[in-house]
């Protein structure tokens, strides 16, 4: 889908913004005096890759989408655990760029009692994607078709985490499909005036060939890489979470052009969400936007506030994100 205004396009260049989503995104004018050298890594970090923390649980898998095929991964609970056991399916969905692997260990911390899918955005992770940034009423319509391809339905429903772009994402599937929904946790909801999303779509840097993407890539590694040490994700862990983002190329900022893009109709779709959610505000950067969507929703089930959480927090903090999570979910 064409927009009636075109993209702010402008060549990659040092801005002193981490490869991260949103947060960082609407903090870079604060960064943008930040010197081009990293900090030095802590010892810690540059010890021994242990290996990856998603074993022989986590699978692969593609579905068929509008723009290829889309990609996912999943696990279930242990063969010892009986089905009549077995909690309702959750869905993940990631923020902008990165992809499912976001989510990492507590794909299979929450796999344990119940089946998880975490779903790479279209155009991001391994999931092919559009020609031209389109919007998040389509990648939701992508995800609606891939949950019915995987037998999710109104007879089978699921329960969604959403960070930041999925926040939107899991917004509008629900919507479209109140009975699909069963309960949503949020993360990141970015509410702001025109003004703003539209200052942020114009300062996307969004290379013209492969060549620049990956000289801007390189530029901007170590800060990135320093940003999420300093969280507390091991050196090993950021490298694997980050190689999803390589693969868009110039289309990598598709995703934070949807969502930008969102919140000029988030306003009047937010009350439209029936089902209980459960909203979480950790130091990601956008906590007071969220404080400030929560009287738009009509069902708030919970307000968690963890300021003591950070971004990489699937990795760092993962017991106590899943803990989090059985208790809204399961009760």
């Amino acid at each position: 889908m064409r927009h009636s205004e075109p993209i702010g396009v402008r060549r990659w260049k040092l801005s002193g913004v981490p490869l991260l989503g949103l947060a960082m995104l609407t903090a870079a004018g604060a960064a943008s005096g930040v010197s081009a050298e990293a900090p030095p890594v802590p010892p810690s970090a540059m010890a021994a890759d242990r290996g990856d923390p998603l074993p022989h649980r986590v699978k692969q898998g593609f579905v068929d989408s509008r723009y290829g095929q889309l990609h996912y991964l999943t696990a279930k609970p242990e063969p010892g655990l009986s089905r009549d056991q077995w909690k309702t399916a959750l869905v993940m969905f990631h923020q902008s760029p990165l992809s499912a692997r976001e989510f990492g260990p507590l794909i299979v911390e929450m796999a344990r009692d119940r089946t998880v899918v975490a779903l790479d955005t279209p155009g991001q992770g391994l999931s092919d994607g559009p020609e031209e940034a389109v919007t998040i009423a389509d990648y939701a319509a992508d995800m609606d078709a891939a949950l019915a391809a995987l037998g999710y339905g109104n007879d089978r429903p699921v329960d969604v985490l959403g960070n930041h772009t999925g926040v939107w994402i899991a917004t509008e599937l629900a919507i479209r499909h109140p009975n699909l929904i069963r309960k949503l946790v949020l993360n990141g909801v970015y509410l702001v005036p025109e003004e703003v999303w539209r200052h942020n779509i114009a300062r996307l840097n969004v290379p013209g060939s492969s060549g620049e993407f990956f000289e801007a890539m390189g530029n901007e590694l170590p800060r990135s890489r320093q940003y999420y040490l300093d969280r507390g994700m091991s050196d090993a862990d950021w490298g694997r979470m980050l190689v999803g983002t390589l693969t868009p190329l110039q289309r990598r900022e598709y995703g934070h052009v949807a969502a930008f893009r969102y919140a000029a109709d988030a306003r009047a779709r937010l009350p439209l969400i029936t089902q209980p959610t459960t909203l979480l505000l950790i130091d990601d950067g956008i906590a007071d936007r969220t404080r400030g969507a929560l009287p738009l929703f009509r069902n708030v089930h919970k307000v968690i506030e963890h300021m003591e959480w950070r971004e990489g927090l699937f990795y760092t903090r993962t017991s106590e994100v899943a803990a989090m999570l059985r208790d809204v979910l399961d009760h």
